[in-house]
C-alpha cells in the first residue's frame, strides 16, 4: 500500500510486515510454529519521507506487546522494526494469533497491516515447580529493598537457563495460558532456582494490583520446562519505624611518644558509657592527650539504612568523620574518631558525635550526642576567650 506525500515532511509512505525464525528464514505473513517456540520474530519494513521522530507499538491479538521509539534521519527511505526475543511473540496459547504495528506517530495515511502465526500443539514439555510465593492473593509482598521480595522454584535435573517473567495482569487469578499485558513487565535470565527483585524492578511496580509470575528453562534456544503461572499483589514500603541511636561511648587517653607515635594509654583513663543519655555524660580529659572516642551506632529502625556518616566534633568543629556503606535492621557498627589536645590547652569542651544520611546541605541527620570533655579549668571560667 503506497500513499505519496511531500518531500521534506516526515511521513510514513508503506508498511510491509513480516516473520523471521532462528537462523534467518524469511516466512512472509504467514506460520506455524510450535506451542512454546522462542524462534519467531515480527518485522516491519518501514518506506518514509523525510525525518523525524517514529513512535508504534507492536501488538499481539490486540495486547499490547512492547512500544518503539526512534528517530529517522532524513533521507532514510527506509527503516526496519523488528519485535525484541524478551518478551518475544507469545506462543504459549494454542491458535491463530494476529499481529500489527500501530503507529502512533507520524498517523499514517492508511490502516496498518495484519499478518498471522500458528502455534501448534507441541510435544509436552515438564512443568517447573514453582516454591514461593504461594498464588494467595491476600499474601502481599511489600515493595521494600529491605524485605528482598524473592521468586523461588525447583530447579531441573540438568543445567538450564531461566527466564523469569512478572506480568501486570488484566483481572484477577489468571491461569497458564490466559492473555496477560505485557506493559511495566519484568524480564531476568538467571542460573540459579530464585529471582530477588532490585529496586530498579520495583519502581516499575503498582501496589493493590494482580501481577503473574512465571518461569521458562531453556538449554541455548531450546525451550524444556515451563511453570504455570501465579498470581502475586505488592504493597507499599511499611512506615518506618523506630529510630537509629548511639549504643554506647567511650574514650582512651593516650600521650604523644617520640616521633609524634601514641604510647600507652594513660593508666586508669581508659572509659566506657552504655546507654548514654544526650546530658550528663562527663569524661575527664588533661592538657597534651590524645582521645579516641569510640561508639556504637545501632539501627533501631524496620529499615535497613545505607551511606551513614558519623561526624565527631569537639566546640562545633569536626574532628574526624567515619563512614558506614550499610547498616542492616538491628546491627550495631563500632565507629572510632580521634582528638588531640594541645598541651597548653586546659579549657573544658563540649563533645558531638553525628550521625546524618548524605553530606552537605543535603545530609538528614539521623542521630546526634552530647558528652562533656573535663579538663583542668571548668566550664564558664573564661576558657573560650583564653583559646581565642
Amino acid at each position: 500500500m503506497i500513499v505519496p506525500t511531500s518531500a521534506g515532511t516526515f511521513a510514513i509512505t508503506s508498511i510491509e510486515l513480516r516473520f523471521e525464525q532462528a537462523g534467518g528464514l524469511q516466512t512472509g505473513g504467514r506460520i506455524t510454529v510450535p506451542q512454546g517456540s522462542k524462534d519467531i520474530k515480527a518485522i516491519a519494513d518501514i518506506t518514509c519521507n523525510g525525518g523525524g521522530l517514529l513512535q508504534a507499538r507492536w501488538e499481539v491479538d490486540g495486547q499490547i506487546l512492547e512500544f518503539v521509539t526512534q528517530q529517522i534521519p532524513a533521507g532514510m527511505g527506509m527503516v526496519s522494526i523488528e519485535t525484541h526475543a524478551t518478551p518475544g511473540l507469545p506462543t504459549y496459547e494454542i491458535g491463530r494469533h494476529r499481529v500489527e504495528l500501530k503507529i502512533i506517530n507520524p498517523s499514517p495515511g492508511f490502516n496498518e497491516p495484519i499478518i498471522y502465526y500458528y502455534a501448534s500443539p507441541g510435544i509436552k514439555i515438564p512443568s517447573i515447580e514453582l516454591i514461593t510465593p504461594e498464588d494467595n492473593t491476600s499474601n502481599h509482598l511489600g515493595l521494600c529493598p529491605s524485605d528482598q521480595p524473592r521468586f523461588s522454584w525447583q530447579r531441573m535435573k540438568v543445567v538450564c537457563t531461566y527466564r523469569f517473567e512478572l506480568f501486570r495482569c488484566l483481572e484477577t487469578g489468571l491461569k497458564d495460558t490466559k492473555r496477560i499485558e505485557h506493559q511495566g513487565q519484568i524480564n531476568a535470565l538467571t542460573s540459579s532456582g530464585y529471582y530477588t527483585l532490585n529496586a530498579y524492578d520495583m519502581e516499575k511496580l503498582i501496589t493493590g494490583i494482580p501481577y503473574t509470575w512465571h518461569v521458562e528453562a531453556y538449554q541455548g534456544r531450546r525451550l524444556v520446562a515451563s511453570s504455570p503461572y501465579r498470581t502475586v499483589y505488592f504493597s507499599p514500603p511499611p512506615k518506618e519505624a523506630g529510630r537509629i541511636i548511639f549504643e554506647y561511648l567511650g574514650i582512651a587517653k593516650f600521650t604523644t611518644g617520640k616521633g609524634g607515635l601514641l604510647e600507652t594509654a594513660v593508666s586508669g583513663v581508659s572509659h566506657m558509657v552504655k546507654s548514654p543519655s544526650q546530658l550528663g555524660t562527663e569524661f575527664d580529659i588533661g592538657p597534651g592527650e590524645t582521645i579516641i572516642i569510640k561508639t556504637g551506632i545501632k539501627n533501631d529502625t524496620n529499615m535497613d539504612k545505607r551511606q551513614i556518616y558519623v561526624q565527631f566534633l569537639v566546640d562545633g568543629v569536626v574532628q574526624d568523620q567515619s563512614y558506614i556503606s550499610h547498616l542492616f535492621i538491628g546491627q550495631v557498627a563500632q565507629v572510632e574518631g580521634e582528638y588531640p589536645i594541645d598541651k597548653d590547652d586546659v579549657r573544658s569542651h563540649i563533645l558531638e558525635l553525628r550521625a546524618s544520611k548524605g553530606q552537605g546541605e543535603d545530609a538528614q541527620i539521623l542521630a546526634s550526642l552530647n558528652a562533656n570533655l573535663s579538663n583542668t579549668e571548668p566550664f564558664g571560667n573564661g576558657g573560650e576567650d583564653k583559646k581565642r
